[in-house]
């Protein structure tokens, strides 16, 4: 997390890193995921971000979203976990989704932009 420290060092407010996968490979969020992440916030005062992508240009995803019908509820197996991380801010991208906003009750207590 040298490159964190540097820009923490450099003055920025907030770092956020950019997550493509965690709403799709629950099992690696599972294995090494959120240890990861907690390794590249490690030792940062500034405030962290996870944005979690969501695949919208991505075939694969779109063509999965496909078969899940009304509710988009795959936030259900990550947010918990998140959660209990240490990251402070979770930035969600929902613009065209069906993802429930009762979801969100799952990150109760952290920033959600």
């Amino acid at each position: 997390n040298q490159e964190a420290k540097e820009l923490e060092a450099a003055g920025v407010d907030i770092i956020q890193f950019d997550e493509p996968a965690f709403n799709v490979f629950f099992d690696d969020v599972n294995e090494w995921g959120i240890a990861c992440l907690e390794r590249a916030i490690e030792g940062l005062k500034c405030e962290t971000a996870v944005h979690i992508c969501y695949g919208y240009g991505i075939k694969a995803n779109t063509d999965w979203k496909q078969t899940l019908g009304t509710e988009w509820r795959q936030y259900e197996e990550v947010f918990p976990k998140l959660q209990q991380s240490n990251i402070d801010i979770i930035s969600l991208e929902c613009h065209n989704s069906r993802v429930p906003i009762e979801l969100l009750e799952l990150i109760r207590g952290k920033k959600v932009m």
